[in-house]
């Protein structure tokens, strides 16, 4: 991960196809989910393209750079149980890229018990949610 500066805006770069063995397909499948958290009003990084378009290119993914900090307050860790419960409601029809089902047991446990309202439903893709 490093700071870099696009436009004079401080962002954020990660190399995230060659470290951790992704697939241009994850690197896809995650730039459509910040995009689609984004449309929703999540705060979130959001992929800055490349010149030519690209949300990403040799695994390399430029984002918006979020402020923030670990949280150390009781209120701050409840705010943090909040929002896993906003992107688990969220991303409750969202399937991943290799099909299964999301989120994963840690965002289900902030957002309530399996067979809940929250509980995950079935989607052809992240790009066809609203």
């Amino acid at each position: 991960m490093w700071s870099v500066r696009v436009d004079g805006q401080l962002a954020v770069a990660r190399l995230g196809r060659r470290s951790d063995r992704r697939s241009d397909a994850d690197l896809a499948w995650e730039t459509e989910l910040l995009r689609y958290l984004d449309r929703e009003g999540m705060a979130v990084p959001v992929p800055i393209p490349t010149t030519d378009g690209r949300d990403f290119a040799d695994g390399l993914l430029v984002m918006s750079y979020v402020e923030g900090g670990p949280p150390e307050t009781e209120a701050e860790w409840r705010r943090v149980a909040d929002t896993f419960r906003q992107v688990h409601q969220l991303c409750a029809s969202v399937l991943t890229s290799d099909g299964n089902a999301y989120p994963n047991r840690a965002i289900r446990a902030f957002a309530g018990s399996p067979g809940s309202e929250h509980a995950p439903r079935r989607s052809p893709r992240l790009g066809s949610l609203p």
